[in-house]
């Protein structure tokens, strides 16, 4: 996540997450820490497809208001390109309100 930050300022990110099923403080510091390089170069960090115990975590934690979150890959993309209708971002059914930056 450095190094994207520093060689393009202005990176959008999007973070594959469907496949994971376990989030540790580990993994959290290292998405909140990549979130803060890219907020600082002017970019930003989309999470896509986390599901059960990982959705959880971000819950609890709070940090589901630091990312936005989508239901799956393409709207994730979709909305770190900056494009709108029905590609755009999507929450889960259960958060209905689109997430906000720390």
């Amino acid at each position: 996540m450095r190094e994207i930050a520093q060689s393009d300022p202005v990176a959008r990110v999007v973070v594959d997450m469907t496949e994971l099923s376990f989030l540790d403080s580990s993994g959290l510091g290292v998405l909140i820490g990549g979130l803060r390089r890219l907020r600082a170069s002017g970019g930003s960090m989309h999470l896509a497809g986390c599901r059960g115990p990982v959705r959880d975590v971000l819950t609890i934690t709070g940090l589901h208001q630091a990312f936005p979150i989508h239901d799956d890959l393409p709207r994730a993309l979709a909305a770190a390109a900056g494009l709108s209708g029905p590609a755009g971002p999507s929450h889960d059914a259960d958060d209905p309100s689109p997430s906000t930056g720390v």
